[in-house]
């Protein structure tokens, strides 16, 4: 399986450490959206990719085919139904919630320096980022274990059922999101200052700087509590049909709510016209739509340097971008895309993709990876010391750690076409086209699948248009042939001829028989029985 692939170098580093909430636990679409008030879109920048300047770890002396890209760094085993993570920006820590085990794996880098023992049914941890303490969320044991380093301190009792938590920074309170009790507990450190009621089934959460407000939002009736300090001081009818996913744009100042598939269980119904919902203070701004909404337990993300909302729609397998009510692009990116998160080292957007078995990296709204995974990813977080994705795989109980890597140069050279005629390749989920005669990919030690397009007016040769190549250093290139058709159109069931030949001379791979369906699509692994987590 690949491992990687890349367009072009990464982007200049942006270091910003920042505290990391969260719970692991998709067209062509026209925007109508609803006005409950005066609503600002910012303008978007260009969606050509970010300037590129070359990280990480340096090509050898004089291999100039070489370039870092986006690939796996490493897979760590960690407890039984890994399902939320966070990083400490302090220690550069990354706690992995276990929650078959009721434990928490810490990670330094790949390897594992310790574990703690929470409650039962532990699905969600959120950082303070004052006192670095880290607060894990038990279900079914109705309390919450407060860590500090490697040891657990406290252990607190809270509400019914128990999801996650919202730090809020300004004062220091952390609020747990009792789903089970229609209630959600406030903690100063490790002690209960309040316990105040909002809606039926609260899910979610965020913190607005703007203004200093939390909000928590509830799935059943529609309510979006706003708590200033301890007190709730408004409930907004946000009049979503399943809220879920509640996160705060930097850029344009809204606290957006986003609609969840309606289900019973993990996987239900998907919503036709799906909303979110952006509000400023305690004001409803307006509406925009969404897909089919993402599935429940899904999370999005913002870019804070675009303000661009990343949306994952399982309903049609891709990620929805929006910049502030518009709906911007739909970019499709596999079976079932989860949870995103935005990286600040590289200023890209990953997104797990739960039943593909791979993360997909934009840089705005272009794929430049899409590295394999373990089964089942479900949260990612981001570690601002070593500046890598960590990605926990619910089914076969390992984390995956994304970063730089080294990527070793993929060349397809064609020959037949006339001077400037376009053509184009896909490298996995990589599509590229040029007027020249060679398209260049770059990609890590790994086995990939590519296509080649036809082309109006040409031939493709015997052999197939898709095909399998193993890339190792130093590099892979692969030979595409056109022939010219003259006095008639080309049919349609041509393919081209494709040539393999690995680095300085080594031994040349087949290419795939014909087959004619254009694109080949990823091997995936053997789907085994799944395994539920609560939620």
């Amino acid at each position: 399986m690949a491992s990687g692939v890349s367009e072009s170098p990464m982007g200049a580093s942006v270091r910003r450490g920042r505290g990391l909430l969260v719970v692991g636990v998709t067209l062509a679409l026209v925007l109508a959206p609803t006005a409950f008030g005066a609503a600002t879109t910012v303008t978007a920048p260009s969606a050509s990719l970010r300037p590129s300047s070359p990280l990480g770890p340096a090509p050898p002396p004089g291999e100039e085919n070489s370039t870092p890209v986006i690939g796996v760094v490493a897979t760590t085993p960690v407890g039984d139904l890994p399902t939320a993570i966070a990083s400490d920006p302090q220690n550069g820590w990354v706690y992995v919630v276990n929650q078959g085990a009721s434990d928490v794996t810490i990670l330094s880098g790949s390897s594992v320096i310790g574990s703690v023992d929470v409650g039962q049914g532990c699905l969600g941890i959120v950082y303070d980022s004052g006192t670095g303490d880290l607060y894990v969320s038990n279900f079914r044991t109705n309390n919450v274990s407060v860590i500090q380093g490697m040891n657990r301190i406290a252990l607190v009792p809270v509400g019914t059922e128990p999801l996650t938590a919202v730090y809020d920074p300004a004062n220091g309170l952390v609020y747990v999101i009792d789903s089970g009790s229609n209630s959600v507990t406030i903690l100063n450190g490790t002690t209960v200052v309040a316990n105040d009621s909002v809606g039926a089934g609260p899910t979610s959460g965020a913190y607005d700087p703007s203004d200093g407000f939390v909000y928590v939002t509830s799935r059943y009736t529609n309510l979006e509590a706003v708590f200033s300090g301890t007190t709730v001081i408004d409930e907004i009818s946000t009049g979503l049909v399943l809220a879920f996913d509640t996160l705060y744009d930097p850029v344009n100042g809204y606290l957006y709510v986003l609609n969840a598939t309606e289900q019973g269980g993990r996987y239900g119904a998907h919503i036709p016209g799906a909303l979110g919902v952006a509000i400023v203070g305690t004001r409803l701004a307006f509406s925009f739509s969404i897909g089919t909404g993402p599935q429940f337990g899904a999370v999005a993300a913002i870019d804070p340097q675009t303000g661009w909302l990343y949306i994952p729609d399982a309903g049609t397998s891709s990620v929805i971008i929006v910049n502030g009510t518009e709906v911007i692009a739909s970019v499709d990116i596999g079976a079932l895309p989860t949870v995103a998160l935005y990286d600040p080292a590289d200023s890209m957007v990953y997104i797990s993709d739960e039943q593909g078995y791979a993360v997909t990296v934009l840089n705005l709204t272009a794929i430049v990876a899409q590295p394999t995974v373990g089964i089942y990813p479900q949260a990612m977080a981001y570690d601002p010391l070593d500046e890598h994705v960590y990605v926990a795989n619910l089914g076969e109980s390992t984390v995956t750690i994304l970063g730089l890597v080294q990527g070793w140069r993929v060349q397809f050279v064609e020959s037949g076409l006339a001077p400037g005629t376009t053509w184009n390749v896909t490298f996995e989920s990589v599509a590229r086209s040029s007027n020249s005669s060679t398209i260049v990919f770059f990609a890590p030690n790994g086995t990939y699948t590519y296509s080649v397009s036809p082309v109006t007016g040409y031939l493709l040769n015997n052999s197939s248009r898709a095909g399998v190549s193993t890339v190792t250093e130093p590099g892979v290139t692969i030979e595409v042939l056109f022939t010219p058709i003259v006095g008639a159109p080309p049919p349609s069931h041509a393919f081209s001829s494709v040539y393999l030949y690995y680095g300085l001379g080594g031994a040349a791979l087949a290419a795939l028989a014909a087959g004619g369906v254009l694109g080949a699509r990823k091997y995936r692994k053997t789907h085994p029985k799944r395994r539920t987590v609560d939620i």
